[in-house]
């Protein structure tokens, strides 16, 4: 499992780098590339929110509602919200509970939030 969720996350990665180059901003994650991919997907998102949250629901198999709750709740931007949705669907833990450990640690990173979830099974009462 933990391999499986290390390589997924990985992926992640690359397929937000195959979506192209972006302007970056100041980075918040520790790595240039992930920055810019989140910064296309939050000028994307801007645009037609709408889009964005029937997209990422379909592609993660997460309700649009809870989506929509989860980054209101946590003040997430549009690409906090895809990298919690995306890590979600693969540590098979509710949206909510990765936006939950997500949020203190934000200066961390994305990428040590995938490792540490890789690290300690999903709690045995996960929706996911």
């Amino acid at each position: 499992m933990k391999k499986l969720l290390t390589t997924t996350a990985g992926l992640v990665v690359v397929e937000l780098l195959v979506l192209g180059a972006a302007i970056v901003k100041p980075s918040k994650t520790g790595d240039r590339d992930l920055d810019a991919q989140l910064v296309k997907i939050n000028e994307k998102a801007k645009a037609d929110p709408d889009v964005f949250f029937r997209q990422l629901s379909q592609q993660h198999n997460i309700p649009e509602a809870e989506i929509r709750q989860e980054k209101e709740r946590r003040g997430l931007s549009y690409g906090d919200t895809y990298m919690a949705a995306a890590l979600s669907r693969l540590s098979k833990r509710p949206i909510g509970a990765v936006a939950e450990e997500y949020k203190p640690k934000e200066g961390k990173g994305w990428g040590v939030m995938a490792m540490n979830m890789a690290s300690s099974p999903a709690p045995r009462n996960s929706i996911r």
